[in-house]
């Protein structure tokens, strides 16, 4: 669809991403490319139609690799933009799991650009399966990016266990896990150490941003907000995986709760 010269894109009555959305673009790349010395070689897992490719490219890396599963989106990319020309952008058409289990590149950042595990098939990229697999294609220390809804303002008691599966997933995998709220809760993993003072590191990585620079990001309420989901998590709550899809059906109940009397009401029309 298209409103005032913003493309969305939806797959299966999904919202996957909207283009010139630069608060978005910028913080799901830069919160986790940032983190990172000298990222050569990136991983993007969907969405860089979006706008994401073209601030991935400020880092000047050597190889971007941008898998999508739908060759429907990729044929859009194409028709609307001319960001798939670029000789450093690899487009692969297909799924990501097989890809990694395939390839033989190693990455430094991988940015898996996805909405939340509301699908079966999306929260394949929230396992712990996953994480298995993807940390034999990364590089020392390398930084994955992970997304899921904002919670910076409030933490719902569903949202505080998704929020917490998430995290003790990615915990099995790697040392540090920070949560860095913006548009979305960004979740970042690596072995290395990470910081959540974004805005100094982009000033002197000499980075310019429309948003995401000293100039608009309060780091002090950053802190205090990633340390407020922070306080909110469950250490023992369950990890996800694709064979137990936790994520998902966390996901699934936040969403009956809503209409939670409908869904009672269509069971009974059912059952008559």
């Amino acid at each position: 669809t298209m409103n005032a010269g913003q493309l969305n894109y939806f797959e299966n009555g999904l919202l996957l991403f909207s283009s010139n959305n630069e608060i978005v673009n910028e913080e799901s790349v830069h919160f986790a490319m940032v983190q990172h010395p000298g990222p050569k070689k990136i991983l993007l897992i969907s969405g860089g139609i979006s706008g994401t490719l073209h601030e991935i490219l400020k880092y000047h890396p050597n190889r971007i690799d941008y898998v999508e599963l739908d060759p429907g989106l990729i044929k859009l990319g194409r028709k609307y933009s001319k960001i798939l020309d670029d000789e450093k952008i690899h487009v692969i058409q297909g799924d990501a799991r097989r890809f990694i289990r395939q390839t033989k590149e190693k990455y430094d950042v991988v940015l898996v650009n996805l909405p939340e595990p509301s699908t079966l098939l999306i929260n394949r990229f929230y396992s712990r399966e996953f994480l298995m697999d993807l940390k034999k294609v990364l590089t020392p220390g390398a930084i994955i990016s992970e997304s899921l809804p904002t919670t910076s303002d409030y933490v719902s008691k569903t949202a505080a266990v998704t929020n917490s599966t998430l995290v003790q997933t990615l915990k099995t995998r790697f040392r540090n896990v920070l949560i860095l709220p913006g548009q979305r809760n960004y979740f970042l993993a690596s072995d290395s150490s990470l910081s959540p003072e974004i805005a100094v590191l982009i000033a002197g990585r000499g980075i310019s941003n429309l948003y995401v620079n000293s100039w608009y990001l309060d780091e002090n309420s950053m802190k205090e907000r990633s340390e407020y989901i922070h306080s909110h998590l469950d250490k023992n709550a369950q990890v996800n995986s694709d064979f137990k899809p936790v994520a998902f059906f966390q996901q699934l109940r936040y969403w009956t709760s809503m209409f939670e009397w409908n869904m009672l009401a269509a069971g009974l029309v059912i059952l008559v």
